[in-house]
C-alpha cells in the first residue's frame, strides 16, 4: 500500500487529497510554488517542498522538479489531481520510470486518450456515435476552409492542446473562421482542429471507477450543461431531466468505452445530447474531475480514495450492485472572476470569508482569509456542494448556501450563481447549453438597474425584483410592500423598530469573546465581525419600554459570525434572563443564529444548558418569556432558549430547526416535505403560536404583554 504521496497540485484539490490521505494513514508532501507558500494546503500537509517560482510553467508544470521532489522526500507515489499535468502520459511514464506510483490511469491508456483522432475511431468502431469533425491538426487556412465546408457550419475551432474550454471559438461562417484563426494563433494556439457545434445541447458525463483487475463500474451521471466560456460553471447529479432509457444507454456507452480501452483507474466519459435526444461521444477525462463531489454525495463513495487504491493495485472492494444511489446533489463553482466584465479574472487579497452553516452542504476550498489570489493560476477558489433527498430539496439548499456565502476582497461570480439557480429553466431542470447565453444579458441589465438603484439609494427586492426606495423600506420596516419579503436587518435596527424612542438601555455592551484555545483563524474572524458590524458580540441585551411597558430584550444578529452562540453570548443571555427576574419584568429574545460557535468547542455547547437552566428559574418566578424567531434560527440556539418561550412567534418563512434536513432523513430513512423546518410548516404542526409580519410585531408584543398581569408592568 502507498505510504507517502507527493501532491503535484495546489488549491482546493490539494486540500481535498490531503483529507483522504489522512483518513487512509498516508503521509502527504505538498509541492508548492513560492506564491503558495502560505496556502492552506501547505499548512495541512505533513511535509512541503518548494518546486519553483510563482508562474506555473516554472513550478507546477515542471515535470522534472515534481519527480525530483517526490524522490527527495522519499515518496512512493505521486498524485496529480486535475489540471496541470494530470492527463499527461509523459508525466505518468516519467513517474513510473522513477519508481513512483502514478495515481491515475497508466501511461499507455493516457497516451491513447491524448490521441483524440485514434480515440474517436475506436469509439466509432464500438457503434457509438461521435461528434462530426477531425482532430487532426490543419495547418493552412485553405485546408481549414475546405474542411469546414465538409463538416458544415456552425462548428467549433478548438486547440489540440487546449482543455478547460480555453481557446475554443464558435464559428458561423468562413469569414469568422479566418478571423478566429488569427485570434487563436495570437493567443499561442497553433495546432487547431474543427468539430461540429451542436446547438441547444446537454452535456452529460459518467463517472467511472476501475482497477488493474479488469473491474469497471460506474457512479451514475452528472449534468454539466451549464458552462461559461466553455468552462463548467454549475453541475448536478444525477442527470435527472432525460428519459431513463436514454440515461441507461449513456451509462452503457461509457462502460463499453472504459472496458474497451482497458481503464485501470478512475475516469470520466463525456457526451453531448442534442435537441432530438441523439447521444454523441465527446471526450474522456482521465483524472479526478472538479465536480467529483457530486458523485460522492449521492453514493457515499470517496473517489479520491478509490483512485489511490486502484493505483496501489487494490481491486475494487464492491460490485456495481452494492452501490446505492441516494438523492440529488448540486455543485456551484465559485471563481475569482468579474461577471460584469465578461468573467475576466479577478485578483486581490481575501479580507474576509463566511461559509454556509448548513448540515447538507459541503465546501471544498483552499482559500483562507488574508490569502492573495493571483493571475498565475486557475480562477476556481471554492466549490459549494449541497445534497437533498429530492432535487427540489437540493434546490432549496443551494439557494440557502449561496445566500449565506460572503467573500470580500476580490470580485467573484457569486451574484451570477445566485441569479442562475433562481431561473425558471434551471428550477424545472429542463435547461440546455443556451440557458446562460440567454440569461446573461438579462442579468447584466439587472445589475445596471441595481447599480442605478444604489446610486439613487434604492434596493432591489430579492423575491419580486421590484425597486424600493429608502423611504419605502423605512416606512415598511424593511419588508417589501409588494410581496412581503422580509429583508435581513441588524440587531440594533430591530431594537429601534420595537422599543420606544430613547428607552432602551444596553447591558454588558463591552463583553466580547477572545480566542482562549488559539483556534486557527478565530481571532481574525472575531476582528472581522466586529469591524463589519460595529458590535462587540453576536447579541445585544438590555431593557426598555414597548408602548410604555418595561421589558428586558435580547436580539441576536446573524451578520456577526452567523449569530453563533459562544461563551460570551451565553453569558449575556443568562445575565439578561437574571436581570428580567430581578426587575420582575417580561423577557423577549429575538433569535437569528446558525447555532453553536464551533471555534469554542465544548464551551459553546455548555451554553445550551446554562441558558435553559436560567429560563427554568425565570419560569418558576412567574416571568413571561416571549421568543421571536427570525431567519435563520438553527442548531443549539433552537435546541435551548429559543424554543422555551411561553409564547413562540416567528417572522414569515423563517428557517427554524436543530439538525439539518439531510441528517434527519438519513436517521429516519424517510423523505421530508419541501417546506419542512419553515415557520409555516411548524405553525401547522403546533410548534409555533403565531407567524407575525415584522410591521405588526410591536403591536402583537404589546397585546401579549397586556394580557399577562398588566397591572404589574405599567
Amino acid at each position: 500500500m502507498i505510504k507517502k504521496c507527493l501532491i503535484a497540485n495546489r488549491g482546493e484539490i490539494a486540500v481535498r487529497i490531503i483529507s483522504t490521505c489522512k483518513k487512509m494513514g498516508i503521509r502527504t508532501v505538498i509541492a508548492y510554488s513560492l506564491g503558495d507558500k502560505e496556502s492552506l494546503a501547505v499548512s495541512l500537509a505533513d511535509e512541503s517542498v518548494c518546486i519553483g517560482p510563482q508562474p506555473a510553467a516554472l513550478s507546477y508544470m515542471n515535470l522534472h522538479h515534481l519527480c525530483e521532489a517526490a524522490l527527495l522526500c522519499h515518496c512512493d507515489a505521486i498524485i496529480p489531481g486535475y489540471g496541470f499535468h494530470s492527463e499527461n502520459a509523459t508525466f505518468a511514464k516519467m513517474a513510473e520510470d522513477c519508481g513512483l506510483i502514478f495515481v491515475g490511469l497508466n501511461h499507455k491508456v493516457l497516451k491513447l486518450i491524448q490521441n483524440k483522432n485514434s480515440l474517436k475511431e475506436i469509439v466509432r468502431s464500438l457503434s457509438i456515435p461521435v461528434i462530426d469533425g477531425d482532430c487532426k491538426t490543419i495547418d493552412s487556412d485553405e485546408d481549414m476552409l475546405n474542411h469546414a465546408s465538409k463538416i458544415g457550419y456552425p462548428l467549433m475551432l478548438k486547440p489540440v492542446l487546449g482543455g478547460g474550454g480555453r481557446g475554443i471559438h464558435i464559428i458561423n461562417d468562413p469569414k469568422q473562421l479566418l478571423e478566429d484563426l488569427v485570434r487563436c494563433r495570437s493567443q499561442g494556439f497553433h495546432e487547431l482542429y474543427l468539430e461540429k457545434y451542436i446547438h441547444n445541447s446537454r452535456h452529460i458525463e459518467v463517472q467511472i471507477l476501475a482497477d488493474k483487475h479488469q473491474n469497471v463500474i460506474h457512479l451514475s451521471s452528472r449534468n454539466c450543461t451549464l458552462q461559461v466560456n466553455f468552462q463548467k460553471f454549475l453541475e448536478e447529479a444525477p442527470f435527472s431531466s432525460i428519459h431513463p432509457l436514454l440515461h441507461r444507454k449513456t451509462i452503457q456507452y461509457a462502460l463499453t468505452i472504459a472496458k474497451h480501452i482497458e481503464c485501470d483507474n478512475i475516469a470520466t466519459i463525456e457526451f453531448l445530447i442534442d435537441a432530438n435526444d441523439n447521444i454523441f461521444f465527446m471526450e474522456i477525462n482521465p483524472r479526478i474531475q472538479v465536480e467529483h463531489p457530486l458523485s460522492e454525495m449521492i453514493t457515499g463513495i470517496d473517489i479520491v480514495q478509490q483512485q489511490i487504491l486502484a493505483a496501489a493495485n487494490q481491486p475494487l472492494s464492491f460490485p456495481q450492485a452494492d452501490i446505492e444511489f441516494d438523492g440529488y446533489a448540486i455543485e456551484c463553482r465559485i471563481n475569482a472572476q468579474d461577471p460584469k466584465k465578461s468573467f475576466s479574472p479577478s485578483t486581490g487579497v481575501i479580507s474576509s470569508i463566511r461559509w454556509p452553516s448548513l448540515d447538507n452542504c459541503r465546501i471544498d476550498t483552499g482559500l483562507v482569509e488574508g490569502q492573495s489570489v493571483s493571475v498565475y493560476y486557475d480562477s476556481l477558489i471554492a466549490k459549494v456542494i449541497v445534497w437533498g433527498k429530492t432535487r427540489e430539496q437540493a434546490l432549496i439548499s443551494i439557494h440557502q448556501a449561496l445566500d449565506q456565502i460572503e467573500i470580500k476582497g476580490i470580485s467573484t461570480n457569486l451574484d451570477f450563481l445566485r441569479y442562475i439557480v433562481k431561473q425558471e429553466g434551471f428550477i424545472h431542470g429542463n435547461y440546455t447549453s443556451d440557458l446562460i447565453r440567454v440569461t446573461y444579458p438579462l442579468w447584466l441589465i439587472q445589475q445596471e438597474q441595481m447599480q442605478h438603484a444604489q446610486n439613487q439609494d434604492c434596493l432591489i427586492c430579492a423575491q419580486c425584483q421590484r425597486t424600493l426606495t429608502i423611504k419605502q423600506r423605512h416606512d415598511h420596516q424593511h419588508v417589501c410592500e409588494y410581496c412581503g419579503y422580509h429583508f435581513k436587518i441588524s440587531a440594533s435596527q430591530r431594537i429601534a423598530d420595537l422599543m420606544d424612542a430613547d428607552s432602551f438601555i444596553e447591558i454588558d455592551a463591552h463583553a466580547t469573546s477572545i480566542n482562549h484555545d488559539d483556534f486557527p483563524g478565530y481571532s481574525e474572524k472575531l476582528t472581522s465581525a466586529k469591524t463589519l458590524t460595529g458590535m462587540n458580540e453576536a447579541v445585544i441585551c438590555g431593557f426598555g419600554k414597548i408602548n410604555g411597558i418595561i421589558v428586558c430584550m435580547g436580539v441576536l444578529d446573524s451578520s456577526f459570525m452567523m449569530g453563533s452562540m459562544g461563551g460570551v453570548v451565553g453569558d449575556k443571555i443568562t445575565r439578561l434572563i437574571e436581570t428580567a427576574m430581578d426587575m420582575g419584568v417580561p423577557l423577549i429574545i429575538i433569535s437569528a443564529s446558525g447555532g453553536a460557535r464551533m471555534q469554542e468547542g465544548i464551551i459553546s455547547l455548555m451554553q445550551m444548558a446554562k441558558t435553559a437552566a436560567a429560563l427554568h428559574r425565570f419560569d418558576q418566578s412567574g416571568g413571561l418569556y416571549i421568543s421571536v424567531f427570525t431567519h435563520p434560527t438553527t442548531g443549539g440556539v433552537t435546541a435551548s432558549f429559543a424554543m422555551l418561550g411561553d409564547v413562540l412567534i416567528s417572522e414569515p418563512h423563517a428557517l427554524i430547526g436543530f439538525a439539518g434536513r439531510r441528517v434527519i432523513e438519513k436517521t429516519i430513512k424517510e423523505s421530508l416535505p419541501d417546506e419542512f423546518q419553515r415557520a409555516e410548516y411548524l405553525l401547522d404542526h403546533g410548534f409555533l403560536d403565531m407567524i407575525v409580519d415584522r410591521r405588526h410585531l410591536k403591536q402583537v408584543l404589546t397585546d401579549c404583554l397586556k394580557l399577562h398581569r398588566r397591572d404589574k408592568y405599567e
